[in-house]
C-alpha cells in the first residue's frame, strides 16, 4: 500500500486490517515534520523473538515498529527527520499489547476472571463454544440474544445428556443449575437500572475489559497521555 492514499482507499485498507488483526491504533506526531502512524499490537511470538534478540534497545524499538506499524509502509526510523519516533511508538505498542507491565497484564486477567463470575452472558458464550466448537466465543458474542439462547439450550442438553457434564452457572457468589440462572437475564438486559449493587473496583475493571481486543468498539476518549504525541484506538 503506498504511503500517499485517498481517504476511500485508506478506509478500505483499515477494514482489511481490522479483519486480520482485530485491533488498530493511530499515533499522530504534530508539527511541520509530523507523521501519522497506524499500527497493531504485538503478539506473543513476535514479542519474545524481539526481546530475546541480541541487539541493543534502539534496534529492538525499531524492530517492534517494523513488525507492527502498518502505515506508512517501510518508514525509515533510523534516518527520519525527527528523532524519537521509534522509541515513542515502541512504548505505545508494548503498552497496548500488555507487555510493558506484568502487573497490568495480571490486573486485566483478574478483570476477565471477575467478568466470568458476574456475567451470565460470558458464561453462555463459553458453554456454547464448548458444546459446538464450530462457533468461536467471539462469533457467539456478536449474535443476537434469541440465537444465543437457542444455542445455549442445545449446548446444555448436549453437555448434560450426551457428555455427562454437570453444569453449574455462577452469578456473583451464587451457584445455580440450568434453568434458575435465566432470572439473571433480567439484570443482564437492564443496563439502565436505577439501583445496581456496588462492587468495589468493578467500574475500573470494566473500563479495562472494554479496552481490550475482545471488545472492539471505539473509544475516542482513550488516548495515551503524553506531552508530545496522542495515540487513539481506531474502532471497528
Amino acid at each position: 500500500m503506498p504511503n500517499a492514499v485517498s481517504p476511500t482507499a485508506l478506509e478500505a485498507q483499515l477494514a482489511t486490517w481490522r479483519e486480520q488483526y482485530g485491533e488498530l491504533y493511530c499515533t499522530e506526531f504534530e508539527g511541520s515534520e509530523g507523521v501519522m502512524f497506524i499500527w497493531r499490537p504485538l503478539n506473543e511470538m513476535e514479542f519474545h523473538e524481539i526481546a530475546n534478540a541480541s541487539y541493543g534497545n534502539e534496534i529492538k524499538e525499531e524492530a517492534i515498529c517494523m513488525v507492527c506499524v502498518l502505515y506508512p509502509v517501510s518508514f525509515d526510523y533510523h534516518n527520519c527527520a525527527m528523532a524519537g519516533y521509534a522509541t515513542v511508538l515502541a512504548r505505545q505498542i508494548l503498552q497496548a499489547s500488555y507487555y510493558d507491565s506484568a502487573d497490568r497484564a495480571l490486573a486485566l486477567l483478574d478483570a476477565y476472571r471477575h467478568e466470568m463470575v458476574v456475567d451470565f452472558g460470558a458464561q453462555l458464550d463459553c458453554i456454547v463454544a464448548e458444546a459446538f466448537p464450530q462457533y468461536p466465543v467471539e462469533t457467539i458474542r456478536h449474535m443476537h440474544m434469541k440465537r444465543r439462547l437457542w444455542l445455549l439450550s442445545r449446548a446444555e442438553w448436549t453437555l448434560i445428556n450426551l457428555r455427562g457434564v454437570p453444569l453449574v452457572h455462577t452469578v456473583g457468589n451464587t451457584a445455580r443449575g440450568p434453568g434458575a440462572q435465566y432470572a439473571q437475564l433480567n439484570n443482564d438486559m437492564s443496563p439502565f437500572h436505577a439501583e445496581q449493587p456496588s462492587i468495589p473496583g468493578l467500574e475500573e475493571a470494566v473500563e479495562t475489559v472494554f479496552r481490550d481486543e475482545h471488545y472492539r468498539g471505539s473509544d475516542p476518549a482513550w488516548i495515551f497521555d503524553d506531552d508530545d504525541d496522542d495515540c487513539d484506538i481506531l474502532g471497528s
